[in-house]
């Protein structure tokens, strides 16, 4: 019976001993399966497949950089279309679409872009540049799903399109919150955005469109297609308000065959920024609150809520333009490095230089204090960082040397907003 007894132990002690082991490579196939679910890449967007995450992206049109700025992934950009304007692209390179050696040169490993020319693709796909198109947005639902397809491109098929995913949400609510302060009237306030005379202008399927209707507007330009009207049909739906590009309105009022229009007559004709009107970012917001505060000017008249609604700045919090990024280096970056390294945050030595781990140091920072998430240093960032409610790291070991021990002055940001 004994030696029964001991058998029956040795067998179980060697099944559990397999079973430790086993144990083990089931864990491992647990965790392999897990990153097979949670892989961020390749990512596939109308038959082309992007392999890893991009570092040097240059994105052709200024429509769809405007929407990679929301979408929060402008740090992966190395440049941009030459008529790019936005504060954020101060510092980036600017290159001619048309000129492909120039951006061959700059070695990218992804091209982005609504539209490409036959010559451009056969000179990117030459020198094996992977080119990507992402559509422009045209209505709500749209508009999510560009902001998935530059998040998934940009930083992975979960994460990042999650992120861009959370910002085109919030560029939305912002235009929720517009939308219900618009007084109620029981008259339609018709209008329209003219690029020209020759017929182009905002239609039903274009973002600007959608974007109209939540200014307290009604496009009579919602039936047509492609950004093409026929001025005979603007003369029959004769909108009460024309909008139009800087510098054009003379050329509206002037025009013989809309003298007769209702806007022209009562001179409501009024010029928004044509970028505003093209562009698939935050310019959407610009572009919604500068329209109704012309046709509803109560809306401009001094209130808190009415302020606040009508203010993307405020609503959005938008105070993200880029100060300094990833490569960039001087006198700025140390100050902000000593500040980080004093509360915490930022752990190597001061380098003068904006490298990697100033980047996570900037992303703990950000995350500390529940701000947006970008790893570069915007003007919201440098505001908190030198503001007097600011945090140390969690996990901050103690050190004689407190906040009050200065450290330089921090770059300051400028008070008076841009024109």
């Amino acid at each position: 019976m004994k030696k029964y007894l001991k058998y029956i132990c040795f067998i179980m002690s060697l099944v559990m001993l397999l079973s430790v082991f086993t144990g083990c490579n089931v864990q491992e196939q647990i965790e392999n399966v897990g990153d097979v679910i949670m892989q961020e890449y390749p990512v596939t967007i109308k038959d082309v497949t992007v392999t890893q995450k991009p570092k040097k992206v240059v994105v052709l049109t200024d429509e769809l950089a405007d929407a990679v700025i929301a979408s929060g992934f402008e740090t992966s950009l190395v440049a941009a279309a030459d008529d790019c304007d936005q504060n954020n692209f101060k510092t980036l390179t600017k290159v001619d679409p048309a000129d492909t050696d120039s951006i061959i040169a700059l070695a990218p490993d992804l091209i982005i872009s609504d539209v490409y020319t036959e010559e451009q693709l056969s000179a990117f796909n030459s020198a094996g540049i992977p080119c990507v198109t992402i559509d422009l947005a045209s209505n709500r639902e749209d508009f999510e799903r560009m902001y998935k397809e530059i998040g998934s491109v940009l930083g992975g098929a979960h994460t990042g399109m999650e992120t861009a995913l959370n910002n085109a949400q919030s560029v939305f609510r912002t235009l929720d919150d517009l939308q219900r302060i618009i007084p109620e009237t029981m008259i339609v306030k018709t209008a329209c955005y003219i690029f020209d005379i020759e017929g182009s202008g905002v239609t039903g399927d274009m973002l600007a469109g959608t974007v109209m209707s939540y200014a307290g507007l009604t496009n009579v330009f919602a039936g047509s297609e492609n950004g093409v009207y026929d001025i005979e049909d603007l003369k029959i739906v004769d909108p009460q308000y024309i909008f139009c590009p800087v510098d054009f309105k003379d050329n509206i009022m002037r025009n013989r065959e809309l003298k007769e229009l209702t806007a022209v007559k009562n001179g409501n004709v009024f010029e928004v920024e044509e970028k505003l009107a093209r562009r698939n970012g935050r310019s959407i917001i610009s572009f919604a609150t500068t329209i109704a505060g012309i046709v509803y000017p109560e809306l401009l008249e001094e209130s808190t809520t009415v302020s606040t609604a009508m203010d993307p700045d405020e609503i959005a919090d938008d105070r993200n333009e880029v100060l300094y990024k990833l490569g960039d280096s001087g006198d700025d970056i140390e100050s902000f490095q000593k500040r980080l390294s004093q509360l915490g945050y930022y752990k190597g030595e001061i380098t003068r230089v904006f490298d990697t781990a100033t980047q996570e140091a900037i992303i703990y920072f950000q995350e500390v204090h529940k701000v947006e998430v970008t790893g570069v240093m915007d003007e919201l960032t440098l505001e908190m960082l030198s503001g007097e409610n600011v945090k140390e790291a969690p996990d901050k070991e103690s050190d004689p040397q407190d906040l009050e021990n200065p450290v330089g002055e921090l770059p300051v940001v400028d008070a008076e907003p841009e024109e």
